[in-house]
């Protein structure tokens, strides 16, 4: 319990004020203005009271009013109220690659190495929410439910081997489907899911990939690897060889794992050594925390000091009713008024830091309506499945938000649109691999629609060329 005061600043006026009366009670008194136009013989007749007699209450009420009143202002505090730390549940899962394809050196030491201290950089910056982390090869296996228990997980990621797993292969669909099991099973309505993978063959879990996104989840890739591959050592040495004796390469597929991304509703990125892929992953993830309270991290609990200067007020009333004459009663009944809710705190944040919680919280919808943010507001639309309006709410200055824009018009429908804003992104960055993927998704997409529709407009032509034969054969038999 330390006596402080909470708006210091407000002392500052104490000394103005004092130095203000001080000079009030030193200027010369003159008894009246009648001085200045009646007979001094005549004074005494006019005026009521006794001349040069002037009373020392009020300014002394005053200066006790002055530092009451100061002293309130100041928030003087001396006791403190533990509150609950706010704390997200949003829910993210990391989903861990353990194929023996990890095992590549392309990245030093290993592929498996560099994407566990990927995720241990993640699991230090998580402060909120809760983390799961499944492992998969040709099966997958929770390693860890959802939890806030961050200890728990790095202990475990450590012992995360390919040779724990009791079948191998490259089965992203099984891990996308636990996942989505997982989610489901904990009541979560909008989840995160972060794959860390070098699958090299990425479409067979488009499917699982797209039923994740139907649910109201959205994934994210990370790519471990490199285009040119590495050889994958084996337990008794060497390397492994496919059936023809040569060296097998596993190299990324970047452009399948972009593809898988946008099926899931996210992004994709290749693993980096700092922290620029994980930014625009989990976007907002190495940003938590918004300005607020003091709060103990041991404890789990924020400290609000309470101000004291709300008793200075009540004998502030009574000397102020004193410089009334009639009706001060009447005013009384304002100072008995119920304090304001503390459930009014949104009015002193931004609407930014209002979206943030929101978007946090799951509630994208309301995020949206609530940001300023072109970006922020886009991403949050586009969460809410929004996708039009997503589009329309980014005001593309960049790569990444041409990149962004053309997503979202992807997923809207308008395909020639998205075309245009990765036309646009990689106008801007030629080596926007993520556009660049995109791109030929939608050009692949745009194809086969003119396709059906060239087919539609001939089985038309068709149709109508066998009724008009229909019909002349009728004629002909009248």
């Amino acid at each position: 319990m330390t006596f402080h005061f909470l708006r210091p600043g407000f002392l500052l006026l104490l000394p103005l004020l004092l130095l203000l009366l001080g000079w009030r009670l030193r200027r010369p008194v003159r008894s009246h203005a009648w001085q200045a136009v009646c007979d001094p013989a005549l004074l005494p007749h006019l005026l009521l009271g006794r001349e040069g007699k002037k009373s020392r209450w009020p300014s002394g009420l005053l200066l006790v009013a002055i530092l009451l009143a100061v002293f309130a202002l100041s928030g003087p505090s001396w006791r403190s109220q533990p509150l609950p730390l706010y704390r997200s549940q949003e829910a993210l899962v990391i989903l861990l690659d353990l194929s023996r394809s990890m095992l590549a050196a392309d990245l030093r030491p290993s592929r498996l190495e560099q994407a566990r201290l990927k995720v241990e950089d993640l699991l230090r910056q998580r402060r909120e929410g809760e983390t799961a982390l499944i492992a998969f090869a040709g099966e997958a296996f929770v390693v860890t439910p959802l939890t806030d228990d961050i200890e728990t997980i790095r202990s475990l990621l450590v012992t995360l081997t390919p040779e724990l797993m009791p079948v191998q292969g490259g089965e992203t669909a099984r891990g996308l489907a636990a996942a989505q099991e997982l989610l489901t099973q904990a009541g979560v309505r909008h989840g995160r899911v972060l794959l860390i993978t070098d699958d090299d063959r990425p479409v067979r879990a488009n499917a699982a990939a797209e039923a994740l996104q139907q649910q109201g989840h959205t994934l994210a890739i990370l790519g471990v690897g490199t285009l040119d591959g590495a050889p994958i050592p084996q337990e008794w040495g060497g390397f492994f060889k496919d059936r023809d004796g040569q060296l097998v390469l596993p190299r990324l597929d970047e452009s399948g794992l972009a593809r898988l991304a946008l099926v899931g509703g996210g992004s994709y990125r290749r693993l980096s050594l700092d922290a620029s892929d994980l930014q625009v992953l989990l976007p907002g993830e190495l940003q938590r925390r918004l300005a607020g309270s003091e709060k103990d991290e041991k404890d789990g609990h924020s400290v609000a000091w309470q101000d004291e200067g709300v008793w200075l007020l009540l004998p502030l009333v009574v000397l102020a009713s004193l410089g009334f004459r009639r009706g001060w009663l009447f005013l009384l009944p304002l100072f008995l008024l119920p304090a304001p809710s503390a459930q009014a705190s949104d009015l002193w944040q931004r609407p930014d830091q209002q979206g943030a919680a929101a978007f946090r919280q799951g509630e994208y919808e309301a995020a949206g309506a609530i940001f300023t943010d072109p970006r922020w507001q886009a991403a949050a639309l586009y969460r809410a499945g929004k996708y039009a309006e997503a589009a329309a709410a980014l005001t593309p200055q960049s790569s990444d938000d041409w990149y962004n824009r053309g997503n979202a018009l992807a997923r809207s429908g308008d395909l020639e649109g998205a075309l245009k804003a990765y036309d646009e992104a990689l106008t801007d960055d030629p080596d926007h691999a993520d556009a660049a993927a995109n791109r030929e998704v939608v050009t692949e997409a745009l194809r086969q629609q003119q396709n059906q529709q060239n087919q539609q407009n001939q089985q038309n032509q068709q149709n109508q060329q066998n009724q008009q034969n229909q019909q002349n054969k009728q004629n002909q038999q009248n």
